[in-house]
């Protein structure tokens, strides 16, 4: 059993050595992309874009040309061919379009007066104005998105615009989840005195699912060591990671940590982080060649979702093959006070406002793990060091939910 509290880095360090990248690979389409993980780097098979195009509406010349009124020779829109720009002529073009052979400016329309079969010039024209050039954005053969990358929406329009109509991603790593805990109950359920809802089950498996992996729900295990060896073995036996809520402080009735000795192998437990103590990482069937990986995270709604974003998700997109796993923060300011310090780093629930033109941390007023408004109130995670202070207005780190989602 360990006994001290593991500080956060060494925690990341170990699950990030642990998690070993799943191997298989499938084909999706492109709509079905969004959130997956590439298998293989993106190349482009040809320029984008293929050709000079108008940036805007209006006329394609030479701009040597636009001193005087010129004939409108060609109208040329988006998606149809050119012929090349004749001598002394202007050819009306739309946003889009082919730039013809010969044009070396585009006017827009704004700057010219036409009566349709010719057009004069308001300002002075030069040359390369309003030109998309060709390969500008993606030469052909470049290695555009790297494996490893975690596709956001921007990437699946980036990749349609070299034609991928499928992508080659990783398998979603296969997640089981249950709750522990005699006093929980589903919601819809009535309540005896002394129960609760589950709201981790529901909670955990919204963040399996926002984290791209594939949710395996065992539901509730009773407060007892035969039934939570059972169900973790099943568990084990059809998923790549199995994550747990409750049962891994040091009560009598904590039977998960007890149950991993017996059947698996402690890694690591107890984090030096405020909420989130009590986690414990280790692998079922630690006799057997397929081991499974395990954690156990707190029983209390909000240590669950931290320790979630900050331990459990990281592994999972490592397992998941995702080359950036840690999460990501940027500093912002303080908007409270902590004169003395504590020996934990804190998470605490915070919502950003704008005070005196910089982004300022404002805790909830009650940061108790087991308050889960703190979290659904708030916009990310303010971070108070280990034996810090804290002066309103110092800079801390700040992780953003939508980052961490």
């Amino acid at each position: 059993m360990q006994h001290k509290l593991t500080p956060l880095e060494e925690v990341l360090d170990i699950l990030e050595k642990s998690a070993q990248p799943l191997e298989d690979c499938e084909t999706v389409a492109l709509g079905d992309a969004s959130g997956r993980i590439l298998a293989q780097d993106l190349i482009s098979p040809f320029d984008v874009p293929a050709f000079d195009n108008s940036r805007m509406d209006g006329y394609a010349v030479r701009a040597a040309e636009c001193n005087a009124p010129l004939p409108i020779s060609q109208v040329i829109a988006a998606g149809h061919a050119a012929t090349p720009l004749e001598r002394g002529t202007a050819a009306r073009i739309f946003t889009g379009a082919l730039l013809p052979a010969g044009a070396d400016s585009v006017v827009i329309q704004e700057n010219t007066k036409s009566d349709g079969k010719t057009v004069s010039f308001t300002q002075s024209v030069a040359a390369n104005q309003f030109i998309g050039h060709r390969a500008e954005d993606i030469a052909k053969g470049q290695v555009v998105l790297q494996a490893g990358h975690r596709l956001q929406p921007q990437d699946v329009g980036l990749a349609a615009s070299m034609g991928a109509a499928t992508v080659s991603v990783i398998r979603r790593p296969r997640v089981a989840i249950l709750s522990t805990g005699d006093e929980l109950r589903e919601p819809g359920e009535p309540l005896e005195t002394g129960q609760i809802y589950n709201s981790n089950r529901y909670q955990l498996g919204a963040l399996v699912k926002r984290s791209g992996c594939e949710l395996m729900d065992f539901g509730i295990v009773a407060d007892d060591l035969e039934q939570t060896q059972a169900k973790l073995a099943e568990a084990a036996q059809t998923s790549d990671m199995v994550i747990t809520s409750g049962g891994v402080s040091v009560g009598e009735k904590d039977y998960l940590r007890e149950a991993l000795d017996k059947a698996g192998r402690l890694n690591l437990w107890r984090i030096n982080i405020k909420p989130g103590k009590p986690l414990v990482f280790g692998h079922l069937n630690a006799a057997s060649a397929e081991q499974t990986p395990y954690m156990g995270l707190p029983g209390n709604p909000v240590s669950v979702f931290v320790t979630y974003l900050m331990l459990a998700q990281p592994f999972l997109l490592k397992l998941a093959g995702a080359k950036i796993s840690r999460p990501q923060c940027f500093k912002v300011a303080a908007g409270f006070e902590q004169p003395k310090a504590q020996s934990r780093r804190q998470f605490l629930r915070c919502r950003l406002e704008v005070q005196n033109g910089q982004l300022t941390a404002i805790p909830f007023d009650n940061q108790s793990s087991a308050v889960l408004t703190s979290a659904s109130q708030s916009s990310g995670l303010g971070v108070v060091g280990e034996e810090c202070t804290i002066t309103n207005g110092d800079l801390i780190d700040f992780y953003p939910y939508e980052g961490l989602f």
